[in-house]
């Protein structure tokens, strides 16, 4: 089965898949698009010529609706050029929209050979946010910790509603990639709402793959079991790993990835392959 596919940056799901960002010569049987809701953008632009070109309307088109941006506009337009019953849309949370089918971020495995020992003389930033989250809990984890002066904390981004925080470094954005090898930890927060809906954002599987450890706070109620030892309920428990890091932080990745192994085996990149495959056999 050949694969077409736009916006996704790790593609290991498919075998020899074709980027139809670069080269739109080839045929393909199936078209799998990571959904971009900036429509006015290049990535958005193609997108849509993707999905009107006539070539495709009798293909199965899969749509990845992986930042749950996409609206009822967007459907609608999708549906003035194909045919329903080829467009398949997927998307990351455990309570689905109508519609749609539950696809979850896929994650290389790593047994303990796998995974690489730190430098932690180069890990100097102890706790950064990367997600623009709930700023009550924030508050909670990043700030209090921030404002003890033990620990080294930043962000990427802060609550758009509050006041500014004296003692949390900000980071910027553009200059994300020079700093992952020099942060430790990360808590995983979200808004209310995607943590009710069961939505793990997908930079923890950058954050392991660069020997950060993810941590979740209790209110991730749907994913307990995938971080074991690195999910906190309160300070104690935060304060306890940042401690205790260097003789724990290996224990604390391995566990996740044997989590995946054991409870979420679906996260892992051939799952999510046959998933794929067999949606598209039963339609």
């Amino acid at each position: 089965m050949h694969v077409g596919y736009l916006n996704i940056n790790n593609i290991k799901i498919f075998d020899h898949p074709v980027n139809l960002m670069i080269d739109d010569s080839q045929d393909v049987d199936i078209i799998f698009i990571n959904w971009v809701s900036i429509l006015s953008s290049e990535k958005g632009k193609r997108q849509l010529e993707v999905i009107s070109a006539k070539k495709n309307k009798d293909k199965k088109i899969l749509i990845f609706d992986s930042t749950l941006s996409m609206t009822t506009k967007d459907l609608n337009n999708i549906y003035d050029h194909l045919d329903s019953n080829n467009v398949i849309l997927f998307e990351p949370i455990l309570r689905n929209r109508p519609g749609f089918l539950y696809l979850p971020f896929w994650i290389d495995f790593k047994s303990t050979a796998d995974i690489s020992f730190s430098n932690l003389k180069e890990r100097n930033m102890h706790l950064v946010n990367f997600i623009p989250s709930n700023s009550l809990l924030f508050e909670y984890y990043y700030e209090a910790i921030a404002n003890l002066q033990t620990y080294n904390v930043g962000t990427f981004w802060l609550p758009k509603d509050k006041k500014d925080y004296r003692y949390i470094i900000k980071l910027g954005v553009n200059d994300l990639r020079s700093y992952l090898n020099t942060i430790r930890c990360s808590i995983i927060l979200d808004t209310a709402f995607n943590l009710s809906i069961g939505y793990l954002n997908p930079v923890f599987i950058k954050l392991l793959e660069y020997n950060i450890l993810p941590i979740i706070p209790m209110e991730h109620k749907y994913y307990h079991c995938l971080f074991g030892n690195s999910k906190i309920g309160n300070h104690s428990d935060l304060m306890f790993i940042l401690k205790n890091y260097d003789s724990i932080y290996f224990g604390l990745i391995n566990e996740i990835y044997e989590n995946i192994k054991k409870y979420y085996p679906e996260m892992l990149t051939e799952n999510v392959r046959d998933m794929i495959l067999n949606v598209v056999k039963g339609v």
